[in-house]
């Protein structure tokens, strides 16, 4: 009960930053969590006060999830919040 309230609080979350503009509409909110509750747990393993603060972490992910990490788009390029790919795709 404990793990599917957690769940709940996270996905009831997301569901409020979509309706409110602050996600994308199109944004997969499950895998978001998934992803979102992976981080969280593993941060316990890799975690260093003397490195950076909890709150600079925070920080540093929330813009990372709501900023990105593409490049912006340059003239001609897709624009918009999508994906632009670093490397062109080999053909085969």
């Amino acid at each position: 009960p404990l793990r599917e309230a957690y769940g709940d609080f996270w996905r009831g979350l997301l569901e409020s930053g979509r309706r409110s503009g602050e996600l994308a509409v199109a944004a997969d909110l499950s895998l978001l969590r998934m992803l979102l509750l992976g981080a969280l747990n593993w941060a316990v393993e890799w975690y260093d006060p003397r490195r950076k603060t909890a709150e600079e972490i925070a920080a540093t992910v929330v813009a990372l999830f709501l900023s990105g990490v593409g490049r912006p788009a340059q003239s001609g390029a897709p624009a918009g919040g999508e994906i632009v790919p670093l490397h062109r795709p080999r053909r085969r």
